[in-house]
């Protein structure tokens, strides 16, 4: 996925023509920002994340609408936002993911991924983020995060805390170096469906986002609001 090439991107165009937000299962709201050229992305992330958990930055690439998430980092429910937009089905690409994501919007909008990923130690790494799953739910500290991004070279890091179905997750990314706690979490639910095999995962908002995996494929549904 090449990156696109536009021109500076003011404060008044964001602001008012290309920043949409989502809310993904009652909560995670997202920004997906239209027509910003690199050079200007980090500051208008910054921003954005006064108001946001996350941002990504969208473009058209032979006729196919593509993401690029804040920190190049693989955000399942960023994709689930771009994808809530593109009619009854489709397909869109995604920072994280090597190939194009198919969709389908009946009511939920449901996406499928091909995610190869790996299981090291208490950690489950995807291409373009990594989560440990812990039993109960507990602080995590930034340090914690970091360490492990830097260990298994990923531009994002999260933990996932679990009682049953519950998670409450964390996310850090290093090239805002933020972290935030995420009030709905697509990919960290994905983890957590690896790791237990649930199927149905409650976020912290108390709605849900469904996973289910064939052939190393994962359908992931949520309801995506736009705000």
């Amino acid at each position: 996925m090449s990156q696109r090439k536009y021109g500076t991107c003011g404060i008044r165009k964001l602001r008012f023509m290309d920043v949409q937000k989502f809310l993904i299962a009652g909560g995670n709201m997202t920004a997906l920002v239209w027509n910003c050229a690199r050079a200007e992305q980090l500051s208008v992330a910054q921003r954005l994340l006064a108001e946001v958990e996350q941002v990504g930055f969208v473009w058209e690439e032979d006729g196919v609408q593509c993401l690029e998430m804040m920190g190049g980092e693989l955000c399942i429910n960023a994709t689930l936002a771009l994808a809530s937009l593109g009619g009854s089905q489709g397909s869109v690409r995604v920072s994280g993911a090597g190939e194009a994501v198919a969709f389908i919007n009946e009511g939920v909008t449901r996406i499928s991924i091909a995610l190869p990923h790996t299981h090291v130690g208490d950690a489950i790494l995807f291409e373009g983020i990594g989560y440990v799953c812990v039993e109960g739910f507990q602080n995590v500290s930034k340090e914690f995060l970091v360490a492990h991004a830097r260990t298994h070279n990923l531009p994002a890091f999260g933990a996932v805390g679990y009682e049953g179905a519950r998670i409450r997750p964390t996310v850090y990314v290093a090239d805002t170096d933020s972290i935030c706690e995420e009030s709905a979490c697509g990919s960290g639910s994905i983890a957590l469906s690896i790791l237990t095999g649930v199927r149905d995962i409650e976020q912290p908002t108390g709605e849900r986002i469904s996973v289910e995996q064939k052939d190393g494929v994962f359908h992931v549904s949520a309801m995506v609001q736009r705000v």
